[in-house]
């Protein structure tokens, strides 16, 4: 195996959607898939602009889906300024000179471990997009009135239709990663490397705990391996990936 010492990783997007993988041949012309979009796609704009990748976007919240529109409407332009702070990135931030429609596919679904209809609760900060189905935000409770409706897909369902499969995902998803990360396991779907955010970091009491620790063994059980940490961002990747390289 690898010394992970020795692993050099490859960074893209804004200081706030940025992610890190392992860059490797095989990115080149591959599909990736990114969980959650909100206001900020600059990882998947940059991946899919180095690799001539093809990158598949799940989210149903009306902001995000807004926010693509406006990023498809302006495939083959060039960017004129740079990556603001913040999670609410203006179009003029992507360069977009190299893509295209054939670049993106956009699903308007919330990702989850059953095909569904769900309370999409609003964040606690009426300024942010991010919804999320667990209402962590607000200590889980399922009883709140602040939410939209929304339909689920799961994960492991999309994957087995793909003709590509995936080389990287990565889920923001607004604590719904235990949820979808176990069903994609008990599928035996294992993807090279996966980023997920630990939303659920921001909110700490027991039952975030215990679910964090949950996430943890359930990795753990499943030969993933963390090699990379920014605050609630990591970068997990599997044992028959590392053996490869």
């Amino acid at each position: 195996m690898v010394d992970l010492s020795s692993i050099q990783l490859k960074c893209f997007g804004s200081e706030y959607g940025h992610w890190c993988f392992i860059p490797h041949d095989n990115l080149q012309n591959c599909l990736i898939i990114g969980g959650g979009v909100g206001e900020d796609i600059s990882f998947d704009v940059d991946f899919a602009s180095e690799y001539d990748a093809t990158v598949v976007l799940y989210d149903p919240t009306p902001r995000s889906i807004k926010h693509f529109k406006t990023v498809s409407e302006n495939f083959g332009k060039e960017s004129t300024i740079d990556y603001v702070s913040g999670g609410d990135q203006p179009v003029e931030v992507y360069d977009l000179s190299n893509l295209s429609e054939t670049n993106f596919l956009y699903k308007k679904y919330a990702l989850w471990n059953e095909e569904t209809k769900v309370k999409f609760f609003a964040p606690f900060n009426s300024n942010h997009v991010s919804h999320s189905i667990l209402n962590y935000q607000r200590d889980y409770d399922m009883n709140d009135s602040n939410y939209i409706e929304v339909d689920t897909i799961k994960l492991s369902n999309e994957i087995k239709k793909l003709e590509t499969f995936p080389s990287i995902i990565k889920l923001d998803i607004e604590a719904a990663v235990l949820e979808v990360l176990e069903d994609l396991f008990d599928n035996n779907i294992f993807i090279d490397q996966i980023c997920v955010e630990y939303d659920e970091h921001h909110n700490p009491n027991n039952t975030s705990m215990n679910r964090i620790k949950k996430m943890n063994n359930l990795f753990e059980t499943n030969n993933y391996k963390c090699i990379h940490q920014e605050y609630s961002n990591y970068l997990f990747v599997h044992k028959n990936f590392l053996e490869k390289l």
